[in-house]
């Protein structure tokens, strides 16, 4: 059985999204680490590792500057 997912956004729209507030840095990473875990998807045979503590850390770093009005991507 396979798992239909539906696409991410472009990533034009994910940046809007984190621009406007709509979105965090840790639930786009969230949404990924979710999806990398899905067992009836294909994150273990694409990925051959997932430090899914950093991805977290470094979501959570973004998230921070952003607040602060430091935004670097």
């Amino acid at each position: 059985m396979t798992t239909e997912f539906t696409p991410f956004p472009p990533l034009a729209r994910l940046a809007a999204d984190l621009d406007a507030g709509r979105t965090t840095s840790r639930a786009l990473v969230e949404t990924a680490l979710a999806r990398i875990a899905d067992p009836a998807g294909q994150g273990s045979t694409v990925f051959t590792h997932v430090d899914a503590a950093r991805a977290r850390a470094v979501a959570d770093a973004h998230d921070r500057l952003r607040a602060s009005g430091t935004v670097l991507s």
